[in-house]
């Protein structure tokens, strides 16, 4: 019996062995396949990118303890923001060094917000209380993370940089916000903003457009392009947005309306293009909304939306959005501007041209015409042929009367006035040719004997 067991437990240890042995091999083998290059499309080589960088957003490796209130400069950008309550500010530093407000600083910034939609569920992120919020610097900006307990984590993610190559002037921020489904489920989510912009409630207008048109109602933008940029301005400064062009991720609306508009229930806002930005619940209160795609996400997968906020301390408008320039759209719009202009000037010059000569000619004509005609003819006839003038008269003159002799030049209205206003010119020139004066006047005579014969 012992050399029975011993048998069975050394034939099993063989088994074993050999079991072990072909499952090393198999993953051998597995681990070749998996080594063996992928090959990606640009597209999808660009998502993948994303992706990653959204899961690099979404990596919270700082607890409630590195929660900071964060209050930075950059360049001419100032960042605030407040930890316990997930709001934010953006400020302009002019060349002093003080802080102009593009966002309001009213109640600790809670006016400026962004909104989170998971399926049905509406979530203003920086006013629920089961939204834990935190906040921290890094090395071009700020982040704030919002942790919507089994629903979603939202990062906001502001990333300083110069938006002119050629200078290292920081003025621009590129603002992200990354969402990733925390849920159990696969579910839809969707992100809106609402910036409470100030600068334009001290100017004429709120905004003006990219052709530099001022917009005096609510206006909503859809299908936007690279030339659909605006900007909010006053003489202190001027806050350029861009949700079009570079990796900006376009949203399904973009609003400049009443604040009142905009901080609503609904999802949508209620836009009226006739509407001014002054209601009776808000007046003279300005902002800039925005509302993104609806995006199925699966549990744990991501997705962020992009946009650029340009600021400007000088009081000129920006005319150009020099983001954009390097794709060219800003130059060919500055080209296509100073063509038409140009284009159009030498047009208008030959047309003021043609007038100013089609004006002078018949003062020209109705001087000289008076003038020769009237003192050859009757000096001739008055001097050398005295007896035969009232001859010549009847028996040239007569043939030419016909009802066409009005239409003639030398019997038209605007003749005898032209030679009426000449008499009255030589009258009350002091020095004026007595001869020259009768002469007119007999051919004036002249005229209205052959038209009333």
């Amino acid at each position: 019996m012992r050399l029975c067991k011993t048998g069975i437990i050394a034939l099993l240890a063989l088994s074993a062995m050999a079991y072990f042995s072909c499952a090393s091999s198999k993953k051998v083998v597995y681990e070749e396949v998996e080594e063996e290059p992928v090959y990606m499309t640009e597209a999808e080589k660009k998502a993948a990118e994303r992706k990653k960088a959204e899961a690099e957003l979404l990596e919270i490796g700082w607890t409630k303890k590195s929660s900071k209130n964060v209050d930075a400069t950059y360049g001419n950008i100032r960042l605030r923001s407040r930890k316990g309550l997930g709001t934010f500010n953006i400020g302009l530093v002019n060349e002093n060094g003080k802080t102009v407000s593009v966002l309001s600083t009213a109640n600790e910034y809670m006016t400026t917000s962004f909104y989170l939609k998971a399926g049905k569920k509406i979530i203003r992120l920086n006013q629920n209380s089961s939204v834990k919020t935190y906040s921290r610097k890094t090395e071009n900006g700020m982040q704030l993370v919002y942790v919507v307990d089994k629903v979603a984590y939202v990062v906001l993610d502001f990333n300083c940089f110069a938006s002119d190559p050629k200078s290292d002037d920081i003025n621009t921020v590129k603002v992200t916000c990354a969402v990733q489904n925390i849920g159990k489920k696969k579910e839809e989510f969707a992100v809106k903003m609402v910036l409470d912009t100030v600068l334009g409630e001290t100017d004429r207008h709120h905004f003006y457009d990219s052709e530099g048109e001022p917009v005096k109602s609510e206006r909503e933008l859809r299908n936007l392009t690279e030339d659909d940029w605006f900007v909010s301005q006053n003489m202190n400064g001027t806050m350029l947005f861009t949700f079009a062009g570079l990796d900006a991720t376009e949203p399904n609306l973009v609003a400049m309306a009443n604040f009142s508009t905009l901080d609503s229930s609904s999802w949508n806002p209620n836009m009226l293009d006739y509407r001014s930005f002054d209601t009776i619940l808000s007046y003279n209160n300005s902002a800039v909304g925005a509302v993104w795609k609806d995006k199925k996400l699966l549990v744990e997968d991501t997705t962020s939306e992009t946009f650029y906020i340009t600021l400007s301390a000088s009081s000129n408008r920006l005319y150009e959005n020099i983001l954009l320039t390097d794709s060219g759209s800003s130059d060919k719009k500055t080209a296509s501007k100073e063509n038409n202009t140009e284009s159009k000037t030498p047009q208008a010059k030959p047309v003021e041209n043609t007038k100013q000569e089609t004006t002078s000619a018949p003062v020209k004509e109705t001087a000289k015409v008076p003038e020769k005609e009237p003192v050859k003819e009757p000096v001739k006839e008055t001097v050398q042929e005295p007896v035969k003038e009232p001859v010549k008269e009847p028996v040239k003159e007569p043939e030419k009367q016909t009802t066409e002799n009005k239409k003639d030049s030398k019997y038209s209205p605007e003749y005898i006035q032209a030679i009426l206003d000449k008499i009255d010119m030589l009258k009350e020139d002091g020095t004026a040719n007595q001869a020259e004066i009768e002469a007119l006047n007999k051919e004036l005579d002249s005229i209205f004997g052959a038209l009333v014969n």
